[in-house]
Parts: C-alpha cells; sequence; structure tokens
C-alpha cells in the first residue's frame, strides 16, 4: 500500500506556543500553557515537542510530521487528518472518535488505549506501533495496514476488518463480535487466539 507523504515545501524555524503552528518547524517548545483551538496546523514539523500543557480542540491536520513527540491524552476528535505522520511518539489515551484519517502513518508509536471509535481510517498505516487496548467500535476501515503491532486485549466491534492482514501482529485476548473478525487475515496459530469469539470449543 502506498501512502502519500505530507507535502511540505516551505519550512522556517519558529518556537512552538510562541510562534503559531503554519508552514514552521518546531524543535521546542514554551513551558507555559496554552491552546490551540479551531484551526488548521498545515505543512508542519514538530520534533521533540511534549504536548502535555496543550489544549488541542477543534483543530485540522494536514501534511505534518510529528517526530519523537508526547501527544498523550490529545483530543482530535470530529476533524480531519491527511498525509500525516506520526514517529516515535506517544500517543498513550489519544482520541480520534469520529475523525478522518487520510494518507496517515504510525511509525513505532507507543499508543494504548487511544480511542478509533466512530472513526473513517483510509490508506492508514500502523508500523511497529503499541496499539495495546485500542479500541475500534463502528470504525470504517479501508486500505489500513497493520505491521508487527500489538492489538492485544484491543477492541473491536461493528468495525470490518474484512481482508486486513494482522497476521505479523500480536492479537492475544481481543474482544471482538463475530462479524467484525470475518475474513481477517491471521496465521494459523493465531486461529487459537480467536477461537471463543467465533464460538468454537478445543477438546481437552
Amino acid at each position: 500500500m502506498k501512502i502519500q507523504k505530507p507535502k511540505i515545501s516551505y519550512i522556517e524555524e519558529g518556537m512552538f506556543g510562541v510562534d503559531e503552528p503554519g508552514y514552521r518547524e518546531f524543535s521546542h517548545g514554551s513551558d507555559k500553557p496554552f491552546s490551540l483551538r479551531n484551526l488548521e496546523i498545515d505543512s508542519c514539523v514538530f520534533r521533540n515537542v511534549d504536548f502535555s500543557n496543550v489544549e488541542i480542540e477543534g483543530v485540522d491536520v494536514l501534511d505534518t510530521v510529528f517526530e519523537n513527540c508526547d501527544l498523550s491524552n490529545k483530543v482530535f476528535d470530529d476533524h480531519l487528518l491527511q498525509r500525516v505522520e506520526f514517529i516515535n511518539c506517544k500517543l498513550m489515551g489519544t482520541t480520534f472518535i469520529s475523525s478522518g484519517l487520510k494518507n496517515v502513518r504510525f511509525d513505532h508509536c507507543l499508543a494504548r488505549y487511544i480511542n478509533l471509535a466512530g472513526a473513517s481510517l483510509q490508506k492508514v498505516m500502523f508500523d511497529n506501533c503499541d496499539l495495546s487496548k485500542v479500541s475500534f467500535l463502528n470504525t470504517d476501515l479501508k486500505e489500513v495496514e497493520f505491521v508487527k503491532t500489538s492489538l492485544k486485549e484491543s477492541e473491536i466491534y461493528q468495525s470490518s476488518f474484512r481482508d486486513i492482514d494482522v497476521s505479523s501482529c500480536d492479537i492475544e485476548d481481543i474482544a471482538a463480535d463475530p462479524d467484525s473478525i470475518r475474513g481477517m487475515i491471521i496465521e494459523p496459530m493465531q486461529s487459537i487466539q480467536l477461537a471463543g469469539i467465533i464460538g468454537v470449543k478445543f477438546k481437552e
């Protein structure tokens, strides 16, 4: 699957929390709490930025790279993320509820407890990520790829994983309804982990 990379043609250095995001590269930020509300982050690169003191609300993200950033517990609900890369980021408890993710790549991210309920994912890759206890509820998945990613204890309900390959992933103790995992591509040993969901019992 080919994912479009962020289109970033012009970058100048700025200080996050002092300069407004827009066509800038941020490698550090202010310790002073501040808010990003009802705006568009476009053509930015964030490196080694801790968003702990940043309130994010009503933000669209376009053509942007987050590298070595802490975005834990941030809220990207009901908005658009397009041509975005998260590289080696911390996304613990981050929510993308009812958001649209298109051409988005998560690379070596710690993303336990993220919430993708009601989200639309198109051309999205999770590469070597920890998505333990992720929530897929009524999530629309089209051309989504999981590579060596932990889906341990994830919840998959009313979300079709048909033709999605999780054969290189950890799917231990996932909770799902049978329709959601019908047609999921797995390797033979993983069938043991899904047996209970589809109502199969093993003879002792």
